[in-house]
Formats: C-alpha cells, sequence, structure tokens
C-alpha cells in the first residue's frame, strides 16, 4: 500500500511501514522504517531539529535550523552543504558537481513499473504498488526519477534510479547508486558475507562506527569475494528477535554497497553499481537506469530477514518453467576430472 496525504508518503507493507515526507525546501525528508503503525502525526517519528549544529552550513538564510548535513534524507545531492557520502557523483552540464534534486511530482501505480534496460523484480496488481517520483536540479535542468515498489506479503520494497538530460550540453555521471537510505543508528552491527573460492559466503559481525564501511565487487561480477546483500542489525538482535535490515541488488556486475555513521549518529546505506573506473555521458534528451535494489525489515531477528527475502525471490524474481517447484540438483562433476571431462571419463 502507498499513500501520500499532507506531504507524507506512507509506504506500507503487512509488518513494516517505510514512511517520508517532502520539506518545505523541496527535499524528501525520511521519517521511519520499522514495525507496522498506525497513521499519526509524522513529527513524533521526524529526527528533531531544535538547535543549529556548529560546523554546518544552513540550507537557507530563512530557517538556520535546516541544515541537509543533519537530516535524515532519501536523497542527497552534492555542494548544499550535507557532507556525507552522496548517492551521485555528476558532472553537470555547467561543469561543476553540484546538484540539488528537490520534488517536482510523483504517481502511485498499481503493479511493477518495467525496467527498459535492465531486468527486475515484478509482480501482479494484487501484489505490489508502485511510487514514481520526480526530483528535479532546476539549475541544469537534470530529472532524477526515484521508483518504489511495494509487495505487500513479502515485506519487501525495491528501489532504482533513473537520471535524464534535459540540458543542450552533456553530463558525465561518475557515481549513482539505486538506494539511499538515512536512519538514526540504533546500536548497528553490519553483517555481510565475504570469502573467496571453496570458501564462499563466510559471515561476518562488525560494529558500525564512525566513518564508512564499504562492500564490494571490481572483479566484473558480483563475486565470491564479497556478496552484495548485507544487514544492519542490532547489536542484540539473534535469529528470533531484534531489529534487522536486509538489502540485496539485482545486478551480477561489479557492486557497491556503503554504510555511514555520520557524527550526528544518523546511518546512511547506499547500494548500486560499482563507481570503480565508472563513467557514462549522457547527451541532451538521452537517460540513464540503475539496477534495482531490494530492502526488507523484520522485528524478528535474522529469520525474517531470510524469509521475507527467500519469500520474495521465490514470488517475485523466478520465472519460468521452474516457478514455484522443486529444482533438480546439478552434481559437480568437472572439478575432479580439472576440466578435462570428456564423454568417455564421464
Amino acid at each position: 500500500m502507498i499513500d501520500f496525504k499532507d506531504g507524507v508518503f506512507r509506504l506500507a507493507t503487512e509488518n513494516t511501514c517505510y514512511w517520508f515526507r517532502v520539506t518545505a525546501f523541496g527535499h524528501l525528508e525520511h521519517i521511519y522504517y520499522g514495525p507496522r503503525l498506525k497513521e499519526q502525526p509524522p513529527e513524533a517519528l521526524a529526527l528533531k531539529r531544535t538547535a543549529a549544529v556548529g560546523s554546518s552550513v544552513y540550507y537557507d538564510p530563512s530557517d538556520r535550523l535546516y541544515c541537509l548535513d543533519n537530516l535524515c534524507l532519501e536523497w542527497s545531492g552534492i555542494g548544499k552543504g550535507d557532507y556525507r557520502h552522496s548517492p551521485a557523483e555528476i558532472k553537470m552540464p555547467d561543469g561543476s558537481f553540484n546538484c540539488d534534486f528537490k520534488y517536482i511530482s510523483h504517481r502511485i501505480v498499481n503493479g511493477f513499473v518495467p525496467m527498459e534496460t535492465l531486468p527486475s523484480a515484478y509482480g501482479t496488481e494484487s501484489e505490489c504498488t508502485s511510487l514514481e517520483i520526480t526530483l528535479k536540479d532546476e539549475s541544469n535542468d537534470v530529472t532524477l526519477l526515484m521508483y518504489y515498489a511495494v509487495y505487500e506479503k513479502t515485506d519487501v520494497i525495491t528501489r532504482r534510479t533513473v537520471l535524464k538530460n534535459n540540458n543542450d550540453k552533456p553530463l558525465v555521471i561518475r557515481r549513482l547508486m539505486s538506494l539511499m537510505l538515512d536512519m538514526p543508528d540504533r546500536n548497528f552491527r553490519l553483517v555481510t558475507f565475504d570469502g573467496g573460492w571453496i570458501k564462499e559466503a563466510n559471515r561476518h559481525d562488525i560494529p558500525l562506527g564512525y566513518g564508512i564501511f564499504v562492500n564490494s565487487s571490481t572483479t566484473g561480477a558480483s563475486s565470491n569475494r564479497h556478496n552484495p546483500g548485507f544487514l544492519l542489525a542490532e547489536r542484540d538482535a539473534a535469529e528470533q528477535h531484534g531489529y534487522v535490515y536486509g538489502f540485496n541488488l539485482v545486478y551480477s556486475g561489479n557492486h557497491y554497497g556503503a554504510v555511514e555513521l555520520s557524527n550526528h549518529g544518523i546511518v546512511r546505506v547506499n547500494i548500486g553499481i560499482n563507481p570503480h573506473c565508472f563513467e557514462w555521458t549522457l547527451n541532451k534528451d538521452e537517460y540513464f537506469e540503475t539496477p534495482e535494489a531490494i530492502m526488507t525489515f523484520s522485528a524478528g531477528g535474522f529469520n525474517g530477514v531470510s524469509r521475507n527475502f527467500h519469500d520474495f525471490i521465490n514470488n517475485n524474481i523466478v520465472r519460468g518453467d521452474w516457478k514455484g517447484k522443486e529444482r533438480p540438483i546439478v552434481i559437480n562433476t568437472w572439478e575432479s576430472f580439472f576440466l578435462n571431462l570428456t564423454s568417455e571419463n564421464s
């Protein structure tokens, strides 16, 4: 379910809520992601701003408490006072890297909005609802479309972005994430799954501290070194209890996940294509779409997040004849013959 009322977007699954709102200056402020709530005024949930913050830049002289560096945001730019890791690094048509994407409009669609250049999840009108938000950098006439798809039964929300250049001059993308999310720290630990050949997917738990932790691959594939999926869990979360947030990417190339804890105690999550050696030129009227990112939440610990991901992949990723069926086992024979496998020795 997706609802928009009095400037507040309310996304809800069977057991979770995800809320954000349009601020007076047109930015998207994240309010809440967690167990499902009844409708209520967002002020009680939003991060409080009651005093000016030193060593910061206020966005507009009319409001000295409005500082982008101390807001929970759905998307951030460069050059307007937010010093955290930006989801976008774009050499704009005017030659600068300054960008300030602000809300223009939105539409709510039953079902999912298909991607044009990349694979994605899918769902019927009864399974999911989609939200398309249009943001714009007015100074360069560049548009950013943000897509959210809510899959109610599996407690999953997917996100992706599309950048469009309306300017006569080209722009150059150096980094463009699929998802950015800010939320207050809950004494999180970061859980990644890392390894290598014959030692894949070893779990590593790292207490989240100030600074940025990057989970990425530059091998040309998602790789056995670092799985693109990772978790943020409360310090005392276990298999059956505790808050756990899960993130993943529907993409098999170089991936990039960054988790930052700011000096204001705000956690920022970015996930998308790896910006390492990445550069993409957009000419007038061209667009670039990012891979789809998946996020889920469970108050029932790691097992709850695992169940959400498994159900979502089985219901909304798997296609074809084997959907909903037990799949056959593939017996590995190549390794015993060191690739010298023929019909005679098989």
